[in-house]
């Protein structure tokens, strides 16, 4: 998408060269019917059927969303990253990127729905080690997403594993992966000995040399009392 992003941002909102209007709010952004048309169908048919809110402006209104959402899919159309706030609370960002993630359902836009799931994963990443209350509160925020929305075609791309773009399936991949560190971590803390551990080890490994050679003084008395040669076994 790099030289689609290249190209598209120069024709950002230029009413010039536009022969579409998208309006949602008090926003009206300059848009080109040949660039919605290539990354969402849902535009194309749109367009087709001529359902413009103005047909003498050629207005086709957006809504259902908040203005940022809905900035955002315009922007990212254009070749713009989705970016997060700089001010904002990760309670906040995430509530936008499942809105984000949302709208690139609506529209079938699936590049934008696979840069909110990875812009969510990259959420998580980020509050997983520093607040585990957060955390949860996201996952919480994600089944409730879920269960209000209606993805159909979502969860069943996830059951079928394909899951290159899916929400869904980015954050079980991620759970899985920090469950497996997890374990991994836990395998590694029983290896990692305290100082006392390796006294007592120390300890122990002394005990049984004591032990053993104990019980070979026993069994030399035993067979010099009976009248036998002594056998000793090499040190290695």
């Amino acid at each position: 998408m790099t030289g689609h992003a290249a190209f598209a941002r120069k024709f950002y909102n230029d009413p010039s060269t536009s022969d579409v209007t998208l309006t949602f709010g008090e926003e009206r952004i300059h848009a080109h019917l040949d660039l919605l048309d290539e990354f969402s169908p849902v535009f194309r048919a749109a367009f087709k059927d001529d359902r413009f809110a103005n047909a003498v402006t050629r207005d086709y209104a957006i809504q259902g969303y908040p203005e940022k959402v809905i900035h955002s899919m315009i922007r990212y159309v254009y070749g713009f990253e989705l970016g997060l706030g700089e001010e904002t609370t990760s309670e906040e960002d995430a509530d936008f990127l499942l809105n984000v993630y949302l709208i690139g359902n609506e529209y079938q836009i699936q590049p934008l729905q696979a840069a909110a799931a990875n812009s969510f994963e990259a959420l998580l990443e980020r509050v997983f080690y520093r607040d585990e209350c957060q955390f949860k509160g996201i996952i919480e925020t994600l089944l409730s997403f879920y269960k209000e929305n209606e993805l159909d075609e979502d969860l069943r791309g996830h059951w079928k594993g394909s899951t290159d773009y899916t929400l869904l399936g980015t954050v079980a991949r991620f759970c899985d992966d920090r469950k497996w560190s997890e374990e991994d971590d836990e395998e590694f803390d029983e290896d990692n000995f305290e100082v006392e551990d390796l006294d007592n080890i120390q300890y122990n490994e002394i005990e049984e040399s004591a032990t053993k050679k104990r019980s070979r003084e026993t069994d030399d008395d035993e067979d010099r009392s009976e009248g036998k040669k002594p056998t000793h076994t090499s040190a290695v």
